[in-house]
Formats: C-alpha cells, sequence, structure tokens
C-alpha cells in the first residue's frame, strides 16, 4: 500500500503518546520505538512464489499488485529449475519473487521437478498459482495440482492461492471500456468458470480452505480482491510486511472519468439517503 508506511510512523506516534501520557519514562519509550523500528528495517522481504504455465501473465501479475518493473516474459520458459528474481518495487521496498518449475507437457514425469515443490513452498509466504480465463490447459493444472497435493504437506498446501487472470478474454469477450469491467453475460461465464476450477481444487484438495480470484493485470481489475485473498493466506506474522509492500495498480485510471464522475454521485446520494 502506498500510505502503508505513513500508517505505521502514525500508529508509532499514536503508541509514543499513549505511553507516555501513562507515565512511562521517556527513555523507555524511546528505547521501545527504537526496537520496534528496528524489527520493521531488519525484517526479511516478502518471498513470493509464482506457478503456472508459460503466457499465464506471472510476471504482469506482479507487476501489478507491487508496482515492480519484471520483464513480462513469464520468467524462463518450461523451467525445470526454481528461479528468483530479487527486485524492488517503485517506492524501493526489496522483494523476492520465487517462479516454480514449469508445468507443461513433458515435465510432469520428472520426480526432481517436483521435489522442488515438496522442498521450496514452505518457505515461501505465499504461492500464487495463476492460470488463465477459460484456459483449456486447466488439465494440466488439475494434474500438476494432484502430483503437489500427494507429496506436499498440509502446511505447504496452505499456502495455495489461486488467480485467474485475463479475465477480459473470457468468452464472449464483452467487456466494457468505458468502466473497465465485464458485461452481465461476461461477468457471469467469469463466475462459472470460476467455480468449477474452485469445484476442481476442493475435489483434490479437501482440506484447502484458501482463496481464488478472477482479475486482469493488463486491465488491472479486481486486483484489489486478489491482493487481500493473498493477505490471508500469507501467515499472520508476516502479512503486514507483505501488505506494506504492495501498491496495486489503481483500476481506475481505466476508467472514463465520467462514468467515475456519476458512480461517485449516485454512491454519495446513496450515502445521505441512508442517513436520513
Amino acid at each position: 500500500m502506498k500510505n502503508y508506511k505513513q500508517q505505521m510512523q502514525n500508529w508509532l506516534l499514536q503508541l509514543r503518546n499513549s505511553l507516555l501520557t501513562q507515565g512511562v519514562p521517556q527513555s523507555d519509550v524511546m528505547n521501545l520505538e527504537t526496537k520496534l523500528l528496528k524489527k520493521m528495517n531488519d525484517e526479511a522481504p516478502p518471498r513470493i512464489a509464482v506457478i503456472g504455465e508459460t503466457g499465464v501473465g506471472k510476471s504482469s501479475t506482479i507487476n501489478a499488485l507491487f508496482n515492480t518493473n519484471l520483464p513480462v516474459h513469464d520468467f524462463t520458459a518450461c523451467t525445470q529449475e526454481i528461479e528468483e528474481v530479487n527486485t524492488t518495487t517503485a517506492n524501493g521496498e526489496p522483494i523476492t519473487i520465487v517462479d516454480f518449475p514449469g508445468l507443461g507437457e513433458g515435465l510432469t514425469a520428472d520426480k526432481r521437478h517436483w521435489e522442488l515443490y515438496k522442498k521450496e513452498l514452505p518457505s515461501v509466504d505465499v504461492a500464487l498459482w495463476v492460470i488463465s480465463a477459460g484456459d483449456r490447459a486447466v488439465g494440466n493444472m488439475i494434474t500438476a495440482l494432484r502430483k503437489i497435493s500427494d507429496i506436499c504437506s498440509d502446511k505447504a498446501l496452505s499456502r495455495l492461492v489461486f488467480g485467474i487472470n485475463k479475465a477480459e478474454h473470457m468468452s464472449p469477450e464483452q467487456w466494457n471500456i468505458r468502466a473497465n469491467m465485464p458485461e452481465p453475460n461476461h461477468y457471469n461465464n467469469l463466475i462459472g468458470f470460476q467455480k468449477t476450477v474452485l469445484n476442481a481444487i476442493r475435489e483434490i484438495i479437501p482440506k484447502w480452505n484458501g482463496r481464488i480470484e478472477t482479475y486482469s493485470a493488463h486491465k488491472r481489475y479486481n486486483l484489489d480482491a486478489l491482493l487481500l485473498a493473498i493477505l490471508q493466506t500469507v501467515p499472520e506474522t508476516r502479512r503486514w510486511k507483505v501488505k506494506a509492500t504492495s501498491d496495486v495498480a489503481s483500476w481506475e485510471e481505466f476508467v472514463d472519468p465520467e462514468y467515475l464522475r456519476l458512480a461517485r454521485q449516485i454512491n454519495a446520494e446513496g450515502e445521505k439517503s441512508h442517513e436520513c
């Protein structure tokens, strides 16, 4: 979040004032504040894994969520090794992106390939599994997920979040350009596809209670919901760090200004009516 650091500073200021008001010696308060700031600064950068086939938009998704500048080539095509990228956001926050081995045909029989998942999944804050909306290759995802669920612990599987990217390309591709959102028929198909994928996941991993979100990195559609799903999956002690590093691209920048004005006017009138 762009203002998260400022929020943390405000929180520290409130804490300082509260402790001083309660009579805590100023030296003790300053010592506590110094320790808290050191803890925050020493915290390891977020470690975000991405899983998915080439072309689903893994790099563009990370760029849209964290304001990084990763080359949009979806890392190394069909890699059989884990690829780690240490980069920074536009605000200078460090972040580590871990690209897991590809899931294309011909790779799923490699035992070492799956051992990498078993070893490395527990080490990340969250693993975002990206697929494309309406993608017929979802069968490859199901095959891979079944294999991963057989060899990985419940803890590792709990790190998984599923994202359905390229919402704008879902059939029948009726995207309202001015409002930057799908038309009703398009939206209904997105919801139907998401439910299909979710049911398949829960059939394979009944204990999984994670999140799945449909979005568009290119259109910046529903990115806030995707980030929320990620934050809810990250271990609680690390959640603040991931949130502090995030910097979600604005969906509103692609919306017709007149649409925004009318929407805000309607919302304001609704709130005023509710107060009455």
